[in-house]
């Protein structure tokens, strides 16, 4: 069968903040229906233009440096890739951050990337990190919970009145812990580090 499904927007939570993505629209064709082949050869593009065992969806944290001063300012970057629609909200589980002092800077943002030349949907979150002691410092792992879309063929794909099902799935991700090492500042370091950690703690 032919036609049209449309798959509803994708609606991001983190504190008090909403991002939300555009609808989808899928047009469904008879070619569509189609599979690739068993034992398809290596870099074999599944249906979407994706190549064969590219991760539809997954999460990863980065921070932008591994090494920092003390009460040096790290930043964490939060953010799910998805080339697959995402129904509803996506739950967030914020990655622990013993002996950091931790800051949100701003709403979650959306855009697109291309990795190994797959488009994915890309959504992000960036966090103001502050070492409060030295040493090696672990960020665990981040944790999201969502539902992405699933289509179901019918039975008799030939069928004039065969629409395939949107069916939603359930999904659970984690990110890998980063570790970062975290050096005594040095002799003459501005004063404005101490500075900062002072402001900080007053306004906890």
């Amino acid at each position: 069968g032919e036609g049209t499904v449309r798959i509803p927007p994708l609606r991001v939570t983190f504190g008090g903040d909403v991002a939300e993505s555009a609808p989808l629209t899928l047009t469904i064709t008879r070619s569509a229906t189609s599979r690739p082949p068993t034992g398809a050869p290596r870099g074999a593009r599944a249906p979407g233009g994706a190549p064969s065992g590219a991760p539809e969806i997954f999460v990863k944290t980065t921070v932008d440096k591994p090494r920092v001063f003390w009460n040096e300012q790290l930043i964490l970057r939060l953010r799910v890739y998805s080339r697959v629609e995402i129904v509803g909200d996506v739950e967030w589980k914020a990655p622990s951050a013993s002996g950091f002092w931790t800051e949100g800077l701003g709403p979650a943002r959306n855009g697109t990337a291309r990795l190994n030349g797959v488009d994915y949907g890309v959504t992000e979150i960036l966090t103001a990190l502050f070492p409060t002691r030295t040493g090696s410092l672990t960020i665990g792992r981040a944790e999201i919970r969502c539902r992405v879309a699933r289509l179901v063929q019918p039975p008799d794909p030939w069928s004039a009145l065969a629409f395939p099902d949107v069916v939603p799935q359930e999904v659970s991700l984690q990110s890998d812990p980063i570790t970062v090492t975290v050096e005594s500042l040095p002799p003459g370091a501005p004063p404005e580090f101490e500075h900062e950690r002072l402001h900080r703690e007053v306004r906890q």
